[in-house]
């Protein structure tokens, strides 16, 4: 090997330790996966009282917010929701059954969209920024299945890869409904946060009336 090959590796080198340093990214990996957003909207917004997918913060709607941040950081955007459910032109991927949880409702969105990774948000959480999003689907490129710890509790947005949609069938199948349950027992990569407005969920009236 020349000096000069060597020199150049040695830079790559380097570029690449760099990368993994600044920002704690996850470790370098030279293929890239191809990762869809999902913006999980098909609740009940029982505790809300009305469509919370509608409630207003700053002049936008909680859906208006999330599908702005997902549409800044994928290239295809999906939305999961009931039966019958509309919004713009984005591609809905309607639920099996209406109201069966964030569990059924990911395993339908990866049954039915072609996809190597996933990022999952909701939209009780209209104020998750592109930061944290872009930072998930990097984090696919090296873990298969990761998400948030929102002080000590394990938290939306998720990443999952492709590959874990059969693992996540054999939980269920064995009686395993909880989607948290299931990603402890299958070791998720859970990124450490402290929690401020990007990562609060707006469940009730009350939730939305403190942040006013």
């Amino acid at each position: 090997m020349g000096l000069r090959t060597r020199r150049l590796l040695s830079a790559k080198v380097r570029s690449i330790l760099l990368i993994t340093t600044l920002g704690n990214r996850p470790p370098y990996n030279f293929f890239t996966l191809k990762v869809v957003g999902i913006l999980l909207a098909g609740g009940k917004s029982k505790r809300f009282g009305s469509d919370k997918r509608f409630a207003v913060y700053g002049g936008k709607t909680f859906i208006e917010r999330c599908l702005e941040t997902l549409t800044r950081c994928f290239d295809e955007v999906y939305i999961s929701a009931e039966r019958g459910f509309k919004y713009d032109n984005f591609p809905i991927i309607e639920d099996y059954e209406n109201h069966m949880g964030p569990l059924f409702a990911i395993m339908g969105v990866m049954e039915r969209v072609k996809s190597e990774g996933f990022v999952f948000t909701t939209v009780d959480m209209p104020f998750v920024s592109d930061k944290t999003l872009k930072f998930l689907k990097d984090c696919l490129e090296s873990y298969p299945l990761v998400c948030l710890d929102v002080d000590g509790n394990l938290s939306f947005p998720i990443g999952i890869r492709g590959e874990c949609l059969f693992r996540l069938k054999g939980w269920v199948l064995n009686g395993e409904k909880s989607l948290f349950k299931i990603l402890q027992g299958e070791g998720v990569k859970a990124i450490k946060v402290n929690k401020n407005l990007e990562f609060m969920n707006i469940n009730t009236p009350e939730d939305l009336r403190a942040i006013l």
